[in-house]
């Protein structure tokens, strides 16, 4: 099967395993208007998703490579987010719909290792360019579930957008059952010797090029979900902002992503990949400085766009991570970037809500600027590790 018929499969799960992701940031304050809840509150909800979500890609990453079965965990991935959503749409009690929330991170994280996995497999020469499509789809997906969500908003309750917006979901984890090919591992190393965890263990925790790149895609994790979950409250208190208007600025914020994900990811198969990510992290800081300078209108977009397109290096972070090591240890290399998104941002998001409850919402847009500029010097006192030797004579920092 063509490699690039996989790849548009790819891209439209990704565009639904991140719908609800776009979907959240408009309704979440009507949820917890509705059900009573705090910021605070709000950061337990999601420190624990994510939690559940650093579990999680570890967990499937490690049976990705292990194990196999790709084509069934994506199916899987798909339909429990819809139905784990539905879920949260007829509870009333916090801590219920704390634990559904804490599901879907397990569910929205089985995406990422055998997905990955299988394109950088398939564009080995062109990893980034693949990557940033497969990239690009999550940001279309959070582009029109939050403008969607906020139209939505004006006639019908949050209750009844969870469940509306499940169906894409369903749909596409049948779409997968009859259209998907599916995809063995080799479960063998280089050497060809059986894998086992401890030859997962010491490709993966003994490389301290991956561990830092991973850090900084937590970085650029918590700035994404620190605008999506924190903005609608901040324009709400400050600005009274309809939901409509609340789902344009996080769509801006999303589209923004959409063609400069793939463009970078592309420049980043033929020039250096660590100057890419240097620069984007220390500009969209700028960016996260301004924000509450902005007012709620044209100029609060226009910083959104800047700090979206900036910041859209996922496939350049992930295209420098498959580098450092082999790439029978794709599924686990996935793993543990995700599982490092998910524990530097749900950490985040927690201190998010705390520096909310105490400080104002504004100074939520500080402390992530903070993060971005206080880790981006450890990653140039970083070196390539061995198996990329040939890729660093290449690049020019």
């Amino acid at each position: 099967m063509k490699s690039s018929y996989v790849l548009l499969l790819l891209t439209i799960g990704h565009l639904f395993e991140h719908w609800f992701h776009g979907v959240i940031g408009p309704v979440l304050p009507f949820l917890a208007k509705d059900i009573g809840i705090n910021h605070t509150q709000v950061g337990i909800i999601f420190i624990g998703v994510s939690i559940a979500s650093a579990f999680s890609s570890a967990g499937f990453a490690v049976m990705n490579d292990l194990l196999g079965g790709r084509k069934a965990m994506l199916v899987v991935c798909m339909a429990s987010i819809g139905f784990f959503h539905t879920a949260i749409s007829l509870s009333s009690s916090f801590w219920m719909i704390a634990f559904l929330f804490w599901l879907t991170g397990v569910a929205t994280h089985i995406w990422h290792p055998p997905a990955m996995g299988i394109l950088n497999e398939k564009f080995m020469d062109r990893k980034g360019f693949a990557l940033g499509i497969h990239g690009t789809g999550s940001n279309i997906g959070m582009t029109i579930a939050p403008i969607i969500a906020g139209w939505m908003l004006l006639f019908l309750d949050w209750r009844q957008i969870l469940q509306i917006n499940s169906i894409p979901l369903i749909l596409t984890a049948v779409l997968f059952i009859f259209c998907l090919p599916s995809f063995p591992t080799s479960k063998k190393t280089s050497k060809g010797e059986k894998m086992t965890m401890k030859h997962i263990v010491e490709a993966i925790l003994h490389n301290p090029s991956l561990l830092g790149v991973s850090l900084l895609s937590g970085i650029r994790n918590l700035t994404q979900r620190g605008i999506t979950l924190f903005l609608p409250f901040y324009l709400i208190e400050t600005y009274k902002t309809d939901p409509a208007t609340i789902g344009i600025g996080l769509g801006i914020y999303a589209a923004s992503s959409i063609l400069p994900e793939t463009l970078i990811g592309y420049l980043s198969d033929r020039i250096s990949r660590k100057i890419i990510i240097i620069i984007a992290l220390l500009v969209g800081g700028v960016g996260l400085i301004y924000i509450p300078y902005a007012g709620d209108g044209t100029a609060l977009f226009i910083t959104l766009a800047i700090v979206g397109s900036t910041l859209s290096i996922r496939s350049v972070l992930f295209a420098y991570a498959f580098e450092t090591t082999d790439p029978e240890y794709s599924g686990s290399v996935v793993g543990l970037m995700f599982t490092n998104n998910q524990i530097i941002s749900g950490i985040g998001v927690l201190s998010i809500g705390i520096i909310s409850d105490l400080w104002g919402t504004d100074k939520t847009f500080w402390f992530i600027a903070f993060a971005c500029f206080a880790f981006t010097p450890l990653f140039l006192l970083l070196s390539r590790s061995s198996f990329s030797k040939k890729r660093i004579l290449q690049e020019t920092i």
